[in-house]
Protein backbone atom coordinates (compact mmCIF):
# COMPACT_ATOMS: atom_id res chain seq x y z
CA UNK A 1 0.00 0.00 0.00
CA UNK A 2 0.93 3.32 -0.74
CA UNK A 3 2.91 2.86 -3.76
CA UNK A 4 1.60 2.07 -7.52
CA UNK A 5 2.95 -0.40 -9.78
CA UNK A 6 6.43 0.65 -11.29
CA UNK A 7 7.64 1.63 -7.67
CA UNK A 8 5.86 5.52 -8.46
CA UNK A 9 4.78 6.84 -4.99
CA UNK A 10 1.11 7.70 -4.46
CA UNK A 11 -0.19 10.83 -5.43
CA UNK A 12 -0.96 12.83 -1.65
CA UNK A 13 -4.00 15.05 -1.39
CA UNK A 14 -3.05 19.09 -1.67
CA UNK A 15 -3.10 21.45 1.22
CA UNK A 16 -4.48 24.93 -0.02
CA UNK A 17 -4.07 28.32 2.03
CA UNK A 18 -7.16 29.80 0.43
CA UNK A 19 -10.56 30.01 1.91
CA UNK A 20 -13.25 27.55 1.61
CA UNK A 21 -16.23 28.03 -0.67
CA UNK A 22 -18.76 30.36 0.16
CA UNK A 23 -22.11 30.90 -1.03
CA UNK A 24 -24.20 33.81 -1.18
CA UNK A 25 -27.11 33.58 1.85
CA UNK A 26 -30.89 34.50 1.33
CA UNK A 27 -33.49 35.58 4.09
CA UNK A 28 -36.49 33.95 3.64
CA UNK A 29 -39.91 33.40 5.35
CA UNK A 30 -40.29 29.71 6.01
CA UNK A 31 -44.04 28.54 6.09
CA UNK A 32 -46.00 25.22 5.90
CA UNK A 33 -49.50 25.10 4.63
CA UNK A 34 -52.11 22.41 5.53
CA UNK A 35 -55.50 22.21 4.23
CA UNK A 36 -57.87 21.10 6.61
CA UNK A 37 -62.10 20.62 6.74
CA UNK A 38 -64.81 22.92 8.42
CA UNK A 39 -67.28 25.62 8.93
CA UNK A 40 -66.69 29.04 9.40
CA UNK A 41 -69.15 31.18 11.34
CA UNK A 42 -69.43 33.72 13.93
CA UNK A 43 -71.13 31.96 16.83
CA UNK A 44 -74.31 31.76 18.22
CA UNK A 45 -76.35 34.72 18.16
CA UNK A 46 -78.20 36.33 20.65
CA UNK A 47 -80.98 39.00 20.90
CA UNK A 48 -80.13 42.58 21.76
CA UNK A 49 -82.80 44.22 23.54
CA UNK A 50 -83.28 47.76 23.51
CA UNK A 51 -84.47 49.90 26.86
CA UNK A 52 -85.39 53.05 24.60
CA UNK A 53 -88.57 54.54 24.44
CA UNK A 54 -89.90 56.50 21.68
CA UNK A 55 -89.40 55.78 17.38
CA UNK A 56 -86.79 53.22 15.99
CA UNK A 57 -85.03 55.55 13.45
CA UNK A 58 -82.37 53.67 12.13
CA UNK A 59 -80.95 49.94 12.32
CA UNK A 60 -77.57 48.75 11.49
CA UNK A 61 -77.45 46.38 8.25
CA UNK A 62 -76.99 42.58 8.44
CA UNK A 63 -73.27 41.79 8.35
CA UNK A 64 -72.53 45.19 9.91
CA UNK A 65 -70.10 45.00 13.00
CA UNK A 66 -70.56 46.87 15.78
CA UNK A 67 -67.38 48.18 17.92
CA UNK A 68 -67.23 50.32 21.43
CA UNK A 69 -68.76 53.85 21.16
CA UNK A 70 -70.71 53.28 17.64
CA UNK A 71 -74.22 53.22 17.39
CA UNK A 72 -76.23 49.94 17.80
CA UNK A 73 -79.51 51.64 17.03
CA UNK A 74 -81.20 54.71 16.92
CA UNK A 75 -84.49 56.19 18.52
CA UNK A 76 -86.11 59.57 17.58
CA UNK A 77 -83.10 59.88 15.74
CA UNK A 78 -80.65 59.87 18.50
CA UNK A 79 -77.74 56.54 18.54
CA UNK A 80 -77.73 54.37 21.47
CA UNK A 81 -74.09 53.65 21.77
CA UNK A 82 -72.32 50.29 22.04
CA UNK A 83 -70.30 50.30 25.41
CA UNK A 84 -68.03 47.17 26.23
CA UNK A 85 -68.57 45.09 29.44
CA UNK A 86 -70.52 42.84 31.44
CA UNK A 87 -72.98 45.08 33.57
CA UNK A 88 -76.06 45.89 31.54
CA UNK A 89 -77.18 49.33 32.33
CA UNK A 90 -79.96 48.87 34.82
CA UNK A 91 -79.56 52.35 36.62
CA UNK A 92 -78.88 56.18 35.56
CA UNK A 93 -75.23 57.00 36.30
CA UNK A 94 -74.50 60.75 37.47
CA UNK A 95 -72.98 62.32 39.82
CA UNK A 96 -72.63 60.56 43.15
CA UNK A 97 -73.20 57.41 41.92
CA UNK A 98 -70.34 54.71 42.52
CA UNK A 99 -70.09 50.98 42.35
CA UNK A 100 -68.72 48.49 39.13
CA UNK A 101 -71.18 49.87 36.72
CA UNK A 102 -69.42 53.37 36.93
CA UNK A 103 -65.92 51.86 36.37
CA UNK A 104 -66.91 50.17 33.33
CA UNK A 105 -68.77 53.33 32.11
CA UNK A 106 -65.33 55.59 32.94
CA UNK A 107 -63.45 52.22 31.21
CA UNK A 108 -65.39 52.88 27.83
CA UNK A 109 -65.02 56.50 27.86
CA UNK A 110 -61.07 56.12 28.75
CA UNK A 111 -61.00 53.70 25.60
CA UNK A 112 -62.84 56.40 23.62
CA UNK A 113 -60.17 59.00 24.52
CA UNK A 114 -62.41 61.34 26.96
CA UNK A 115 -60.29 61.94 29.68
CA UNK A 116 -59.68 64.24 33.28
CA UNK A 117 -61.54 61.67 35.11
CA UNK A 118 -60.09 58.94 37.34
CA UNK A 119 -61.27 55.14 36.59
CA UNK A 120 -62.58 54.18 39.41
CA UNK A 121 -66.17 53.84 40.88
CA UNK A 122 -66.83 56.94 41.93
CA UNK A 123 -68.85 59.25 39.20
CA UNK A 124 -67.88 62.14 39.99
CA UNK A 125 -68.25 66.26 38.38
CA UNK A 126 -64.62 65.21 36.20
CA UNK A 127 -66.84 61.79 34.81
CA UNK A 128 -69.71 64.55 34.54
CA UNK A 129 -67.82 66.62 32.30
CA UNK A 130 -66.03 64.10 30.25
CA UNK A 131 -69.74 62.24 29.51
CA UNK A 132 -70.80 65.97 28.82
CA UNK A 133 -68.23 65.88 25.74
CA UNK A 134 -68.96 62.65 24.57
CA UNK A 135 -72.52 63.26 24.94
CA UNK A 136 -71.61 66.68 22.64
CA UNK A 137 -69.67 64.78 19.93
CA UNK A 138 -73.02 62.29 19.82
CA UNK A 139 -75.39 64.97 18.84
CA UNK A 140 -77.18 64.41 22.40
CA UNK A 141 -78.54 66.66 25.02
CA UNK A 142 -75.09 67.29 27.09
CA UNK A 143 -76.72 66.30 30.57
CA UNK A 144 -73.54 65.02 32.42
CA UNK A 145 -75.33 61.56 33.25
CA UNK A 146 -76.26 58.61 31.42
CA UNK A 147 -79.01 56.96 31.23
CA UNK A 148 -79.99 52.91 31.05
CA UNK A 149 -81.75 53.76 27.62
CA UNK A 150 -78.54 55.88 26.19
CA UNK A 151 -76.34 52.74 25.61
CA UNK A 152 -76.32 48.64 25.43
CA UNK A 153 -73.58 46.76 26.58
CA UNK A 154 -71.94 44.36 24.98
CA UNK A 155 -68.59 41.81 25.43
CA UNK A 156 -66.71 43.19 22.45
CA UNK A 157 -67.13 43.68 18.66
CA UNK A 158 -70.42 42.15 17.60
CA UNK A 159 -71.70 41.50 13.78
CA UNK A 160 -75.34 41.82 13.28
CA UNK A 161 -76.71 38.92 12.49
CA UNK A 162 -80.47 40.08 11.35
CA UNK A 163 -83.14 42.39 12.20
CA UNK A 164 -86.31 41.68 13.49
CA UNK A 165 -87.56 45.35 14.03
CA UNK A 166 -87.93 47.90 11.58
CA UNK A 167 -87.16 51.49 11.65
CA UNK A 168 -90.82 53.41 12.54
CA UNK A 169 -91.51 50.69 15.17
Amino acid sequence: PGRLRGGAAQPQPQTSTLPPATAKATRTTLTATENVSGTLGYGDATTLTGRSRGTLTWLPAPGTVIGRGKPAYSVDLLPVVALFGTIPPYRPLGPDVTGPDVKQLEDNLAALGYGGFTVDEEYTSATADAVRAWQADLGRTETGTVDPADVVVLPGDVRVADTTAVPGD
